[in-house]
């Protein structure tokens, strides 16, 4: 079952790669309301190894994940813009994630 991704922690810092700023992902499985958090690099194994993350857009419209390696190795996702519902990467601009909002249980 899909996951969206509903919000991102990043780390502190000026960073070349934006994506490799973000170092968490809060997510809920749909059909479920329990929101956890996951790694930058678990996030991209995850969509390696064929899961299916996305975000949706204020109109609905959903955009997925892929996964991507930097030139040095370092692993991330993004979105694609599809020129249509999504102008640019909408997983850059979700919010901050709260640490109370996401702590496992």
């Amino acid at each position: 079952m899909p996951i969206r991704i509903t919000c991102i922690k990043r780390a502190p810092g000026e960073h070349e790669n934006p994506y490799v700023a973000i170092t968490r992902f809060g997510f809920v499985e749909d059909g479920f309301k329990e929101a956890e958090t996951v790694s930058r690099e678990s996030m991209h194994e995850f969509i390696v190894n064929g899961g299916k993350a996305y975000v949706k857009n204020s109109k609905g419209a959903r955009a997925f994940l892929v996964a991507e390696t930097t030139p040095d190795g370092a692993k991330f996702v993004k979105t694609l813009p599809d020129d249509i519902n999504f102008k640019a990467d909408f997983l850059l601009t979700l919010k901050e994630c709260q640490q109370e909002e996401y702590e496992r249980k």
